[in-house]
């Protein structure tokens, strides 16, 4: 679960798109998870599965440099099959694009999709890691 109100509120706005609760489940059995370290994955955990984390937030310096009051998310979809994978991560990327709303706590005005794009992990056989990186635009 998320830590923070945003991540919150980005996690339970995910939960209420079919397209991608088909995959990875519902409630508290959803197979959706906040991490603050990012090379930590969930141990045992069947696939498909998301982990989510905060890139850099409120002014933070981030990786390319520049200083941004947004706040970057990184979604990482996890499958062992590359079309079903592919097919996930753009339902994540679908569900986030352009979204503004008030899904929890915070209202978001926009946010900023892009990838998905894919990596292969030579010390995990099958497994593809498709990144969608998201730019959450939201009140303070």
């Amino acid at each position: 679960m998320a830590h923070v109100s945003i991540e919150k509120d980005l996690e339970t706005y995910l939960l209420t798109q079919s397209s991608v609760t088909d995959w990875i489940g519902t409630g508290s059995s959803a197979k959706l998870y906040w991490t603050s370290a990012p090379d930590a994955l969930p141990k045992n955990e069947a696939y498909p599965y998301i982990v989510y984390f905060t890139v850099a937030a409120n002014g933070e310096l981030q990786y390319l440099g520049t200083r941004s009051s947004e706040t970057l998310v990184q979604f990482s979809v996890f499958h062992t099959h590359p079309t079903n994978g592919l097919t996930l991560a753009n339902a994540v990327f679908d569900a986030l694009s352009a979204y503004h709303g008030t899904p929890g706590t915070k209202i978001i005005y926009y946010i900023s999709a892009n990838g998905p794009r894919v990596l292969r992990d030579p010390d995990y056989d099958n497994l593809y890691h498709y990144i969608i990186d998201v730019t959450v635009d939201y009140e303070r």
